[in-house]
């Protein structure tokens, strides 16, 4: 994983083919974006295997339906893996999550189309929840929105907190050399 400009982004690979068709004025936004940062991982070729836009922001959102008040997010701008089978999605969501954590904000949210079946269950699982729609009423977006405020007492959920108190769990650590597999040929 790397953190580049924007600029430093070819946004001819055909990894942003699926944005370019899915948000009208992608290139655009891309463009103007130039100087932000981002999070990209590549594949042994040079393409794009994942990226990651994140910006805070401190007010109310008022292109949703239902609204949200004002406060203090982390907004995953842009957000595509394409590692299937992986931990390349999971690698990322602990990246929004140290975000959220250093920026101390109150909740994260992502607007996403329900047809990136994948992504969503991975959001599920680590605690966002569809909490409004966005744009289109033929073709909205749905936005996830993760607390960092309130929490459920499970452990993917919750994360990155771990609730101890009253609890007879352990943290136990183990050497590399003892979880990550070696072959020898």
């Amino acid at each position: 994983m790397k953190l580049v400009k924007f600029k430093e982004v070819n946004l001819g690979d055909s990894f942003f083919d699926s944005l370019k068709e899915d948000y009208d004025g992608f290139e655009k936004w891309f463009e103007k974006k130039s100087e932000d940062n981002a999070y990209i991982q590549k594949k042994e070729d040079g393409s794009l295997q994942a990226f990651l836009y994140l910006k805070i922001e401190d007010e109310a959102i008022t292109d949703v339906t239902p609204n949200f008040p004002e406060a203090k997010r982390l907004k995953v701008g842009t957000f595509k893996v394409e590692a299937h089978n992986t931990k390349v999605g999971e690698k990322f969501i602990r990246m929004i999550m140290h975000h959220a954590l250093n920026a101390k904000v109150e909740e994260i949210y992502v607007t996403i189309f329900e047809k990136h079946e994948g992504l969503i269950k991975l959001l599920k699982k680590y605690g966002f929840e569809k909490k409004a729609i966005k744009g289109n009423p033929d073709n909205p977006e749905s936005v996830y929105v993760k607390s960092m405020v309130n929490h459920i007492d499970d452990v993917c959920k919750d994360f990155p907190f771990l609730h101890t108190k009253g609890k007879e769990k352990y943290l136990l650590s183990i050497y590399p050399t003892y979880h990550t597999i070696s072959i020898v040929r």
